[in-house]
């Protein structure tokens, strides 16, 4: 099995062991009366090849975190969490073989963290557009994903896009996207991480902070991207700053030796 790259994968599993209120079957207990969307779901909230979907579709608030891992199970979207409007640690969508889209989480209004990892079908993430802050944003391995649809996000505090190792012998980022257009509202983030996406070729993301007055990067990792042109990516670091520090190479156009991934 490929091991997770998920920055929040590990922090998703180090919660999982403390946190209360699962029962058995992965989909866990709650607390107060069912009515509606009203239902609160103590602890991690377990979305597993075997859960029953329907049980799931009164929660509006998990108190931990929700992690949806389907493996095998043919569900295309996340229809089921149509009632989540709250999850207080985050939402984890990593290994869905055949989900397509995240749409479905229509009244999700606050979370912290968003990890989408290991979807090899996966095309759109779209569906959070009650969403405007997020800690830690965190989307690689999703061999197939075309578009990012988070238009209502202002802040990021740590935006992670992809992954690689060493001297970008090893790329795990997204094969497919192009582009990441879908962030036009983006006005602040405090340390953008770029690698090992085999597609990409804009530099969207650093137009929107410009386009938007973003304050000055804290730390920069623009890496082994190898059709972003390395040299209109400097200009626009260039014009809107870099406080902390700032690695950028590897990528079309670009320097290639001494570019490794491991440095941080």
């Amino acid at each position: 099995m490929r091991e997770r790259s998920s920055l929040l994968a590990a922090a998703f599993a180090a919660a999982m062991p403390t946190a209360g209120g699962c029962a058995e079957d992965g989909v866990g207990t709650s607390t107060g009366e069912v009515e509606g969307c009203s239902r609160v779901h103590e602890g991690d909230l377990y979305v597993l090849e075997d859960t029953d979907l329907a049980s799931l579709s009164d929660i509006q608030h998990v108190t931990g975190a929700v992690l949806v891992s389907m493996g095998v199970r043919q569900q295309p979207d996340l229809a089921f969490l149509s009632c989540l409007e709250i999850a207080d640690f985050g939402v984890s969508i990593d290994g869905n073989a055949w989900l397509e889209t995240t749409k479905g989480l229509t009244q999700l209004t606050e979370l912290q963290n968003l990890a989408v990892n290991s979807n090899p079908s996966l095309r759109t993430i779209e569906g959070f557009e009650n969403i405007e802050k997020i800690a830690t944003l965190d989307i690689s391995h999703n061999d197939a994903l075309e578009e990012i649809h988070l238009e209502s996000v202002e802040s990021i505090k740590l935006f992670n896009l992809g992954h690689c190792s060493g001297l970008g012998i090893q790329l795990s980022g997204n094969d497919s996207l192009v582009d990441v257009g879908g962030l036009v509202n983006l006005a602040s983030v405090g340390s953008l991480k770029i690698r090992g996406n085999e597609a990409l070729v804009s530099t969207q993301v650093l137009d929107a902070l410009a386009s938007n007055g973003a304050p000055p990067l804290d730390d920069v990792r623009i890496m082994w991207n190898p059709k972003l042109p390395e040299q209109e990516v400097n200009a626009k670091l260039d014009a809107l700053g870099v406080e902390g520090s700032r690695w950028v190479c590897g990528n079309a156009g670009g320097v290639q030796d001494e570019c490794d991934c491991g440095i941080e």
